[in-house]
């Protein structure tokens, strides 16, 4: 990222309006597809192009609308070119809505734009925006200092650091959210590096911490849409099913399981024979207990990925803030709970030492 960028400025303001209007919200989010690469046969990452800013608003039965936005402050940027590439983008990454931020639009454009479900906004138009949602009260929220900070500690990170941070910012986006499931759970158990992690307290480590909370709270959100629209009076089935990807998927497993039963039971004790046979993973408990627990106060752990995405800024920031101005008037003391059980859930199946985060948790 550069901050002598002139885009810069637009994108940052329009996030922090996101956030007013009750989004979660990141900017530079990479577009990438993935092919299998002829010669090593393995999976080949190619950079498409980026969003400049996203945002997801969930609703209470759990159903997201996505936002994106271009922002482009030169003058010789011509609005229609831009509005057909916003308009491919939002439909590669499922958007129910874009905004094309300029420092100027004419007329005539607006009424092109809104053939396209595109809301132009320009110079002035951002500026009522932000007076509008009181932005300007907000001076910590993804200010400059967050952003150079923040980017300070993605430029350090090294070694097993680097990777997970690459996986969490890049192919994160595109797998199916219940792939990411088993992944984010796992991604740090890897021999000394595992046990390195739990023991160290450094900066960079909070913050992978809680990138990794945030992802997750993300997927628990899509298991509680699921079992909303699946099956509300079984969480437990449901949100097995959906950590196989759906009932077709849960039920293709079960019938490979079938097949390869008979040669387990001769190899297998029988306590973990019982378990294969519900074909449930050890982390599912805690699972169906923090979708339940959202589901039941789906007013409130709508909200919960932004609690996290604040404490992520305290780590990055060296400070407290006050959570209840920065979340607004639907600051509840039920959602910040709901955002350390997803942190608890995390940090307990990961075994990870909770007094590493500690002033998180007693928030």
């Amino acid at each position: 990222m550069s901050f002598d960028d002139n885009d810069f400025p637009y994108k940052v303001s329009f996030q922090r309006i996101l956030w007013k209007m009750g989004f979660w919200s990141r900017i530079e989010i990479p577009v990438l597809a993935y092919s299998i690469d002829d010669y090593t046969k393995s999976l080949k990452r190619h950079d498409l192009t980026d969003v400049d800013v996203y945002g997801e608003l969930i609703n209470s039965d759990f159903a997201t609308y996505k936002y994106i936005a271009d922002c482009k402050s030169g003058r010789n940027v011509k609005a229609t070119e831009r509005a057909y590439w916003l308009k491919g983008v939002m439909e590669f990454t499922g958007a129910t809505k874009g905004f094309l931020i300029k420092k100027k639009i004419s007329s005539n454009t607006r009424l092109f734009l809104d053939k396209l479900s595109i809301y132009a906004i320009d110079e002035k138009n951002l500026s009522e925006l932000e007076k509008i949602y009181y932005v300007s009260n907000n001076n910590d929220l993804f200010s400059v200092d967050y952003y150079k900070k923040r980017y300070q500690i993605i430029d350090e990170l090294k070694d097993e650091y680097a990777k997970i941070y690459s996986y969490l910012s890049g192919r994160y986006w595109y797998n199916p959210l219940h792939s990411n499931l088993r992944i984010l759970l796992n991604m740090l158990q890897k021999n000394n590096f595992y046990q390195q992690f739990n023991q160290e307290s450094s900066t960079s480590h909070k913050f992978i911490i809680l990138e990794i909370a945030i992802c997750l709270s993300r997927i628990v959100l899509d298991c509680c849409n699921y079992v909303l629209h699946r099956n509300i009076s079984d969480i437990p089935s449901c949100v097995l099913e959906y950590s196989f990807g759906g009932i077709a998927g849960y039920n293709n497993k079960r019938n490979m399981f079938n097949e390869i039963k008979a040669l387990l039971e001769t190899e297998m004790p029988n306590e973990e024979m019982n378990k294969l046979l519900i074909m449930q993973s050890d982390f599912i408990d805690g699972l169906i207990k923090l979708v339940a627990n959202f589901i039941t106060e789906s007013h409130h752990s709508k909200e919960s990925i932004k609690y996290l995405e604040l404490m992520q800024h305290e780590i990055i920031l060296d400070k407290e803030l006050n959570f209840q101005d920065l979340i607004g008037p639907t600051f509840s003391s039920v959602g910040l709970k709901l955002a350390k059980d997803v942190l608890r859930y995390y940090i307990g199946y990961a075994n990870i030492n909770e007094s590493i985060i500690l002033n998180c948790l007693k928030k």
